[in-house]
């Protein structure tokens, strides 16, 4: 009997079979439910925003570009707006006011804000009637690029006193004079541990 079966068994015709398909392959994909899109990756990612003084006493505020971007510039007074349609922002903490008032700079602050889903705003708050020069350049290690506004020289700083006490000098340095406060024990520092 086994022979019988082994028999029948090889005899037969072999069959293919085919898993069925799905109609979910077939059809087209159906559209997404209420009309939503998912989010299109940015042309540009903005970081590093940053600020130098330069030897000649000019100074430099620049953002790091993952590609280049076109950009319009504005002006409205003591205020820069520079506009990057199109960009996003690689991290949160590059949102953050970047503070210069207490370098001598015409520029007392400069922060990244988002206009709309998909623009950037560099604004920049200028303590004197300047107009400054906005352009990209190719980063130094050759990765991306640089939105560069440059500063140009002067005395920006009036000479009121710095933080502690003291004043800052055109040329930027400071001097720090102890005051009346400071002959005493620091108030700082916390209590010795008995």
């Amino acid at each position: 009997m086994r022979t019988a079966l082994l028999l029948l068994a090889l005899a037969a015709p072999l069959v293919s079979v085919e898993p069925p398909v799905r109609a979910q392959e077939t059809a087209p994909s159906a559209p997404r439910a209420r009309g939503r899109r998912p989010p299109a990756r940015p042309a540009v990612t903005v970081s590093f925003p940053g600020f130098r003084m330069n030897a000649d006493g000019s100074s430099r505020c620049f953002l790091r570009m993952s590609g280049e971007l076109a950009f319009t510039s504005s002006q409205t007074g003591r205020r820069l707006v520079v506009t990057l349609p199109g960009a996003a922002v690689a991290a949160r903490n590059h949102l953050n006011p970047l503070e210069t008032r207490f370098f001598n700079t015409p520029m007392v602050r400069a922060k990244l804000e988002r206009r709309g889903r998909t623009d950037l705003a560099l604004v920049i708050d200028l303590r004197a009637d300047i107009t400054p020069t906005v352009r990209v350049e190719a980063a130094p290690d050759g990765q991306g690029t640089l939105l560069v506004v440059d500063l140009p020289a002067g005395s920006y700083v009036d000479g009121s006193p710095a933080i502690g006490g003291g004043s800052v000098t055109p040329s930027g340095t400071a001097t720090v004079t102890p005051s009346a406060s400071d002959a005493g024990e620091d108030d700082e520092r916390p209590p010795a541990f008995r």
